[in-house]
Order: structure tokens, then sequence, then C-alpha cells
């Protein structure tokens, strides 16, 4: 109850829309076909599972954790907390970046 309390008084749902675009302006990459979202609730297609496998075991090497999505295959999964900061936007998506350049192919 404490939790709901402190999201309802911060207000921190707003910024969500806000960091999702943030991760959009910084995940450009050839392999990336699109980027959907609802918040910060996002799938990156990667338009294959082999690419989406081969990136996100690239992804755990550098230290960022993530996965597929049961019912997609072929995209990522991001779902980081509300709070991340707009650093830690950044530090993921440089990550996810050397990680699909990383992957081959």
């Amino acid at each position: 109850m404490a939790l709901l309390e402190e999201i309802q008084a911060t207000r921190i749902y707003e910024q969500a829309e806000a960091k999702a675009n943030l991760f959009k302006k910084y995940l450009k990459h050839p392999k990336i076909k699109t980027i959907r979202h609802l918040g910060l609730m996002m799938a990156i297609e990667l338009g294959s599972f082999d690419e989406v496998t081969l990136t996100i075991q690239k992804s755990l090497e550098f230290g960022l954790i993530t996965d597929w999505f049961l019912f997609c295959d072929t995209a990522i999964r991001v779902a980081p907390p509300l709070i991340i900061t707009d650093a830690q936007i950044k530090e993921a998506c440089d990550i996810l970046l050397k990680a699909l350049s990383a992957s081959g192919r």
C-alpha cells in the first residue's frame, strides 16, 4: 500500500512517456526495425529470433539484462523501472547498441 501511495504522491508515472522517447532517441541502429511501447514497456523489433538471441547474449556480456517476449520472439523486451534516470537510459542504450553491433550478421 505504501508503494502505491508513493507512486500516486510523486506521480512518477507521468515521466514514462518522456523516458520512453529518450530510449527511442538513443536507439538508432540498422538492425532495429521498429520500437513499440506503452510507457516504459517496450518491444525492440529485430526481425528474427536468432538476432534477438545474439543481442541478448551480448547484452548480458556487457552488463545489461534483457529478454524476449513469449508471444513475439523477434523482439527484445525492455521494461525498466519508472525511477530509471536519464543517465541510466543512456547507459542501457549504449550497451544495447554495442550488443547489436557485436552480434555480427
